[in-house]
């Protein structure tokens, strides 16, 4: 079959769509997206429980409809906005890996990604629930007229940055209209509240009512990062002896460009050689900076532009980073152009384009923290590093 028979037989199952509903929303439930999910799964960092069984259930009925269907043929796709999720699903599967087994796998995991966020739920659901009292009601939560409980008073009740312990085996979440963009995570608000609450202020919120309660154990510190997909940065991942090339993506909205206009940065890893790790990082900037009128953003010139790079190598068996380097990678400007317009598609560059020119090389033995800080000035004004690099330092 074709990928968009594909498409359609996925949506088309009712016994398949009853599943994804339940896995989507237990996934909300333990604060993930669909795609969060996905990922904490292959990573081996998702509980071993029901959740995970019915996941991995659904899963390989995914992938049997895959094993199915052609994936080298995108023509069907072409010209119909609803196949987007499955368009990416191919591109990022076929980029990551050249053997077939290994693409069909990836590819049935995105794309049950895609499927499962059919089923979160969004601004009208919500405001529909606006006053649903069945999971305070549950749980027995006091609550106003206006919905609210106070957490102020009731010394038990942990206001967490990423939910709100009410008791040692129940947890819930702050409403989703407190999250950033009505739907990714929680930034500052949480902590400021709970600054409030130590200071002696009076303080209410309203509970989240459709994600389910959850033991406490499933929270997951997290720093606010728009985020594509791929691996966190983790002493697992400097240690991983996998020998596929792992890329994690992190974006930033165009809105939210600060001085330096950074649309995506890709950080790659792969085995050198026993014990050897690299790293790579490449910074894409957008050719035009929509703050300055459409003017060209730094680093293009009329003819030419340039992107920032770095490498390291860290060194399994000595505990320590041994090379790094920065660089600049210089392209035609059509040539730039083209690959950031397949990027915003969703297609992951090639890791070899460009022409590459170092600027600095360190090598010796240098510690994590070291390396971190001259990466951050390299890449100053590239919040992504610090998303990558700071998410596996927050607190639990």
């Amino acid at each position: 079959m074709n990928l968009a028979d594909f498409y359609a037989k996925l949506r088309d199952s009712p016994d398949i769509a009853a599943d994804a509903k339940l896995v989507a929303r237990g996934f909300a439930s333990r604060n993930l997206g669909a795609l969060d999910g996905v990922e904490l799964h292959a990573q081996g960092m998702l509980e071993e429980d029901e959740l995970a069984r019915r996941y991995v259930a659904l899963l390989e009925r995914v992938l049997r409809i895959a094993e199915e269907t052609d994936l080298t043929d995108t023509s069907s796709l072409a010209g119909n906005d609803i196949y987007r999720g499955v368009q990416v699903a191919v591109t990022l599967a076929q980029s990551g890996s050249e053997q077939e087994q290994d693409i069909r796998a990836e590819f049935a995991r995105l794309a049950l990604a895609d499927l499962l966020a059919d089923f979160e739920s969004g601004i009208d659901d919500y405001v529909e629930h606006l006053n649903d009292t069945e999971l305070m009601d549950e749980l027995a939560v006091n609550y106003d007229s206006e919905m609210l409980v106070d957490i102020f008073t009731h010394e038990s009740v942990e206001l967490r940055q990423h939910g709100v312990v009410l008791t040692d085996g129940v947890m819930v979440y702050l409403h989703q209209f407190m999250r950033r963009f009505y739907s990714a995570n929680f930034v500052g608000l949480p902590t400021m509240l709970r600054e409030l609450i130590d200071d002696k202020f009076s303080v209410k919120v309203r509970i989240d009512p459709l994600r389910s309660w959850v033991h406490p154990r499933h929270y997951r510190a997290i720093i606010e990062e728009d985020y594509w997909h791929g691996p966190p940065f983790s002493p697992t991942l400097l240690n991983s002896s996998d020998r596929n090339q792992l890329h994690t993506v992190h974006w930033t909205d165009d809105n939210n460009y600060r001085q330096y206009p950074v649309k995506f940065t890709i950080f790659r890893t792969s085995m050198m050689e026993d014990a050897q790790r690299q790293f790579m990082i490449e910074e894409y900037t957008p050719p035009r900076d929509p703050w300055s009128g459409g003017q060209n953003s730094r680093g293009f010139g009329k003819e030419y532009c340039i992107q920032k790079f770095a490498h390291f190598v860290y060194d399994q068996s000595e505990k320590a980073i041994n090379h790094i380097d920065g660089a600049v990678r210089v392209f035609k400007l059509n040539e730039y152009a083209e690959i950031f317009r397949a990027a915003l598609a969703g297609s992951v560059p090639e890791s070899r384009i460009g022409d590459r020119h170092k600027l600095f090389l360190v090598e010796g033995s240098l510690d994590l923290n070291r390396a971190q800080r001259l990466l951050y000035e390299f890449f100053m004004y590239n919040d992504h590093l610090e998303e990558y690099f700071g998410a596996q330092n927050e607190p639990a």
